[in-house]
């Protein structure tokens, strides 16, 4: 009964599936069968949005930090 129900709602919402763009999937057949990285980040860096530096967001450097009672003395939760 369990199964009957996942297989209805999987049908009822819908199966969508993800398509590559073909400039990746060209990049992706040449870069072949192998874990780089730094090669597929750089095909899919144009995909991804683009930094927002000018949020009005200013970053504190140098503040104090609470001490974590797991990090046995040290600052950060660095283990050690």
């Amino acid at each position: 009964m369990k199964h009957l129900q996942l297989l209805i709602f999987a049908l009822a919402a819908g199966i969508g599936y993800a398509q590559v763009p073909t400039e990746i999937k060209a990049g992706l057949q040449k870069i072949g069968h192998i874990l780089d990285s730094s090669c597929t980040a750089k095909l899919y860096r144009p995909l991804m949005p683009k930094n927002n530096i000018s949020s009005g967001v200013t970053p504190l450097l140098g503040i104090p930090t609470k001490m974590n009672a797991r990090s046995r003395g040290k600052p950060n939760g660095i283990p050690g």
